[in-house]
């Protein structure tokens, strides 16, 4: 059985007269973006088997969201939308491709990749001094926490002008020449099955450095 998105308009039946807009992407697994038109008064009722889709196929749940969402929310949840319009989307439904328009403010962008970095830094760092310290649980605490900031990643392109790769790899190459840090351990530290508290104390600084260069884009 093939676990994405490529069948989910079959459960989307009960919604068809509100659809805008139905696209697939990776992040990295696979993730599902729907736009609405507007919310129907049965939303909540006409979503059983959406869920049962997303369970028998061992999928997240899909961003549900309308139009009137997506235009005024930009400056709220630019990365967000930059992550998804920057993976090369595919289109499964689209009665008007909303997501290809969207443009993102640089301040607002910034704004975001402050907060979650900072957040990041914050949460990463109390996870580690909660738990006792295990290589196993630091190594997904750390996998967790590097692919959290993927879409952080993706902004700093964006405010760079360059291309944004979806790979995390090229990702960081690329982030590095726009900030001239050495980001070259992310790949390999994401794919740790044991990690040790150096590597966390690395990464930590690595946030704090990526904070620092983001005021000087």
């Amino acid at each position: 059985m093939k676990h994405d998105y490529s069948s989910v308009m079959k459960s989307l039946q009960g919604l068809s007269a509100d659809l805008l807009q139905v696209a697939t992407y990776e992040n990295p697994a696979p993730r599902c973006v729907i736009i609405l038109e507007k919310d129907p008064p049965y939303l909540l009722e006409s979503l059983e088997t959406l869920r049962d889709y997303c369970h028998k196929h061992h999928l997240p749940f899909p961003l549900l969201i309308n139009r009137q969402f997506v235009l005024s929310s930009l400056d709220s949840y630019p990365l967000e939308f930059l992550d998804i319009v920057s993976s090369g989307y595919q289109n499964l439904l689209a009665k008007e491709d909303l997501l290809s328009d969207l443009k993102f403010a640089t301040a607002d962008l910034r704004l975001q990749m402050e907060r979650e970095l900072k957040s990041k830094w914050l949460y990463t760092r109390l996870a580690v001094l909660e738990q006792k310290q295990k290589p196993r649980a630091l190594a997904e605490t750390l996998t967790m926490s590097i692919n959290a900031i993927v879409p952080v990643l993706k902004g700093f392109c964006y405010l760079g002008e360059r291309v944004i790769p979806n790979n995390l790899s090229d990702l960081s190459a690329q982030v590095a020449e726009v900030t001239k840090l050495n980001l070259s351990l992310l790949n390999s530290w994401v794919q740790l099955d044991k990690a040790d508290i150096y590597i966390i104390k690395n990464y930590l600084e690595i946030l704090h450095s990526l904070t620092v260069a983001l005021d000087k884009i």
